[in-house]
């Protein structure tokens, strides 16, 4: 009796622990590869290390923060980097929105299809893809160029990617080609998840397909929406 006890206990123990077994691996992960090297950078921040100095600065306090603020190059970097991350935003989302919409109406094997077409920029490796764009955008080799002159859009090559009015846009746009898949496969999902009754009682109420829309689509799938636009804010952010 007395052995059984110690061996019950630590059955109960074992159970207990089994989790915390499951998640080390990622903790571990988390904690060596992002955790560590993000407090590292909070502490280096706070002393006068540089290139050729890694590790030997001293404490400098906030004068870095207080540098950074009234420097001009950061300051401007920090509106271009908010602009870039509104409009793709908005882009990814908006796109993402009419993506689903027209795939949610759609039956068979015409919506499975459109499916697989529209998740391929978002599955296609981010090298490739910006060569790719950079071939199309070329000033002189570029596809769009080629193809805007051959209509009479333009009548000589842009610079697309050398133009200061230009760069952004096109950057943008090559963006929100890439992640609009992903708003559109969640939100296609959120709307697929919206009860049918409530559409069918508002149709025999008189309602219109605006009010619909409205009243109906865009309540259920906020909550959605909002986390989405969380995630494709911090992506924008983060994105190089």
């Amino acid at each position: 009796m007395n052995g059984r006890r110690p061996r019950r206990r630590g059955a109960r123990l074992n159970r207990r622990l089994r989790p915390y077994y499951y998640i080390a691996p990622a903790l571990i992960f988390l904690t060596v590869l992002m955790a560590f090297p993000l407090f590292e950078g909070l502490r280096l921040s706070f002393t006068d290390t540089n290139m050729l100095n890694p590790r030997g600065g001293s404490y400098v306090g906030m004068e870095n923060y207080a540098e950074l603020a009234t420097d001009e190059k950061f300051r401007r970097t920090l509106r271009i980097t908010l602009v870039y991350t509104v409009l793709c935003v908005v882009g990814a989302v908006g796109c993402g929105l009419l993506a689903a919409l027209g795939m949610n109406v759609m039956v068979g094997r015409v919506s499975r299809r459109l499916r697989g077409v529209v998740i391929i920029p978002w599955a296609a490796p981010i090298i490739p893809v910006a060569l790719v764009s950079a071939w199309i955008l070329d000033n002189e080799l570029g596809v769009l160029n080629w193809a805007l002159k051959a209509v009479g859009a333009i009548d000589e090559h842009v610079y697309w990617l050398g133009n200061e009015k230009t760069a952004m846009p096109a950057i943008i746009a090559v963006t929100v080609w890439r992640i609009f898949p992903f708003s559109a496969i969640v939100l296609l999902a959120a709307l697929q998840g919206v009860p049918k009754d409530l559409y069918e009682a508002a149709q025999i109420d008189g309602a219109s397909r605006f009010a619909r829309f409205r009243n109906i689509t865009v309540p259920s799938i906020m909550p959605t929406m909002s986390i989405l636009v969380l995630f494709v804010t911090i992506w924008s952010l983060r994105r190089f």
